[in-house]
This record gives structure tokens, C-alpha cells and sequence, in this order.
């Protein structure tokens, strides 16, 4: 049994559900959430999955949306891209073929079902892989961490193909913790009734992190395992941390700063300048590159170098000094995410700064 279930999108508390997104998300809307909800810290990494491989009794692994497997077989953990390298390392080495099995074993001799409190009575043998194991693989995305206290793998959902259903957060805990993997902290528990309506959760507070140094999460996922619906809340500084991150859209810029910046100063400009200090002239990627070597100026001339012209005839009506420094709070941004992901991955940083990664 080896489907490989990708994780739903979960959509924001109150965000309408397109049609086109009905077979690609959680149900909605939280109205209809029934009995015990659990409230779980959303943790901001890349979305990383596992399972046992039942053809080749080896792990699967995935990324969000990505199977890494050829021709019928999973890529081991060093032949993946090199941010997941790490994190598959975790479950290859720490956890392992026969603890996963172990786990699916245990899971059918006697583990409560969350959702329909159905007792899965033990079976003579088991069909393995039917567990997809999803966790958080941590590494920077928009919010920091207390880098060195954090674990690169942090669990927070199971798949069972049996059930069709994501088990009980609880359950999950448990199998995880046997794992050796800790998993996403839990804020609170609560149960809908008819004093705590479903809407008074759109109201809640951002907690602090479990791994952000007294610092807010970046948001909330809860989980109602009865009715399998899952919404999420996000950190009232989301939206901006992310466009600190990635950049403004096009779309989002709203002063002709951000539309030079959204238009010119991409990921693929910085990484450019980047490279040509790190790779050309065997500089290290550190954060020196922004102090001693003020790579920003670098950006902000590549700029004005290629696309002068187009500024010129854009009557775009620019402040220079404040462009200049929108121009090097983005490259501060892609120069500590490219040495988180280096750190965070034990790769070289010619190769942290030629893959994929960003937006």
C-alpha cells in the first residue's frame, strides 16, 4: 500500500474556498466543527513527508507536492534536493525501515482512531505503507528560529490510507514521540459547545512560540479530528515578514520604490551578485558580505546598470535614499536565508546559492 498523500491546503479562518481548491483542500468553513479541537502551532518551514516503500523496503520521501523517486525507486537522502538532505538524514538514520514498520504495526495492534473511536484489532499481517508521516522540515522560510534549541525535523500530521483520515493529534504525538521526533506544540484543547462557538476562534491570540525565544509563532493551525476539518491563523505581521522575505508582488507594491523593487531587484538578481563574491572571488557566504563588502551597493548598481533605461522612461517618481535601503533590507533577507539553508543542510555554499529555493 503505497499512496503517497499530500498534505491539503489549509486555508485561512474566514478565507472563501474556490471551487478549484475543493479537492486540494481541508473542508470549510469551521461552523460545522463538532466536539474536540485542537489548537497546534504552525511552524514555518518546508513541508516535508516520509513513508515505508513496501516494493523496495526502503523510505519514500516527498516535499510538499514532490515524490523523490525514479523509476520506481526512492532517491535516498543524498541524491534529494539539498534542502531536504538533512532533514531525510533524520528519519533515514535516526528513525529508520524497521521503526517505521514497527510503528504501522503497533498502529494496527490497538491504536485508538481518533475520529471514530474504532479499536483497529490486530492483524495476522500487516500491508506496511499505509502511513504517511508529514512534518515541518525547519529551515528559514519567513520567520527566525532559535536555530541552535530547534530540531530539523518537527512532526505534526499522520495519514492513514486505511481510514482515509488524518488521525487524532493526540494519537500522532504518541506515535511520533516512539519515533523519536518531537512534534508541532499544542496551545490548547478545547471542546464546541454551545458557550464556545466555532467563530470565537478567529479571535484568538497568537501564543508564543515553542521555539522562538519568548517570540509569537508564526501562526495556529486547529484540528477538528471528528469532522477532518483543519483551518489556520496566521501572526498579524505575516503578510509583511513574507514580503520582507520574498518581496512585493507587482500587485502588492503600493509606492514606486516597491514596484522598482518588486520589478528589478528579484531573488535572482541578489543571488547573482551573491555568487560573483562567494564563487568568483571565494569570499564566505556570511553575513560579512552585507558589512565588510556592502554586496547591497552591488545590487542597487546591477539595477540602475541593466534597467536604467526603463526606470527612466517608467516617470516612476522615486525617493533614492529609501529605495536604496529597500534594496539591501532585501538582500540582507536572501543572504541570511541562503546561510540558514547552508547551515541548516551541510551542503557547500556554491550549491546554497545555485538551488532553488525561493518564491
Amino acid at each position: 500500500m503505497d499512496d503517497f498523500k499530500v498534505f491539503p491546503k489549509v486555508l485561512r479562518v474566514g478565507s472563501p474556498r474556490r471551487k478549484e481548491d475543493a479537492e486540494k483542500s481541508f473542508r470549510l468553513p469551521i461552523d460545522e466543527m463538532e466536539g474536540e479541537v485542537i489548537i497546534q502551532e504552525k511552524l514555518d518551514g518546508a513541508s516535508f513527508r516520509a513513508k515505508y516503500h513496501s516494493e523496495t523496503d526502503s523510505i519514500l520521501f516527498g516535499s510538499k507536492k514532490q515524490e523523490f523517486i525514479e523509476d520506481g525507486e526512492p532517491l535516498s537522502p543524498e541524491e534529494l534536493p539539498g534542502q531536504y538532505v538533512k532533514a531525510a538524514k533524520v528519519i533515514q538514520e535516526e528513525v529508520g525501515v524497521e521503526k517505521l514498520k514497527e510503528m504501522e504495526e503497533w498502529w494496527v495492534d490497538g491504536l485508538e482512531h481518533g475520529r471514530n473511536d474504532v479499536i483497529t484489532q490486530g492483524m495476522e499481517e500487516v500491508d506496511h505503507g499505509f502511513l504517511t508521516f508529514m512534518a515541518e522540515n525547519m529551515v528559514l522560510h519567513s520567520f527566525d528560529y532559535s536555530w541552535k534549541d530547534t530540531p530539523q525535523v518537527i512532526g505534526f500530521d499522520i495519514y492513514d490510507d486505511i481510514t482515509e483520515e488524518f488521525i487524532h493529534p493526540g494519537r500522532a504525538e504518541e506515535v511520533f514521540d516512539r519515533m523519536g521526533i518531537e512534534t508541532a506544540p499544542v496551545h490548547k484543547r478545547i471542546t464546541i459547545h454551545e458557550d464556545f462557538k466555532p467563530r470565537e476562534i478567529e479571535r484568538m491570540e497568537i501564543p508564543e512560540s515553542g521555539f522562538r525565544d519568548g517570540q509569537k509563532a508564526e501562526g495556529l493551525v486547529i484540528k477538528n479530528p471528528r469532522k477532518q476539518i483543519y483551518a489556520k491563523l496566521h501572526h498579524p505581521d505575516f503578510k509583511e515578514l513574507n514580503q520582507e522575505t520574498f518581496g512585493h508582488s507587482k500587485k502588492q507594491a503600493e509606492t514606486d520604490e516597491e514596484r522598482v523593487l518588486a520589478k528589478y531587484c528579484t531573488n535572482r538578481r541578489i543571488l547573482k551578485v551573491l555568487q560573483k563574491y562567494v564563487v568568483q572571488r571565494d569570499h564566505e557566504l556570511s553575513m560579512r558580505l552585507m558589512g565588510d563588502y556592502q554586496v547591497h551597493h552591488r545590487v542597487y548598481e546591477d539595477i540602475f546598470e541593466e534597467e536604467l533605461h526603463d526606470i527612466i522612461n517608467s516617470r516612476y517618481e522615486i525617493d533614492f535614499y529609501e529605495l536604496r535601503t529597500k534594496v539591501a533590507d532585501r538582500t540582507r533577507e536572501v543572504l541570511k536565508r541562503r546561510i540558514n539553508i547552508m547551515e541548516r543542510n551541510d551542503i557547500s555554499k556554491q550549491e546554497a546559492l545555485s538551488m532553488r529555493w525561493d518564491k
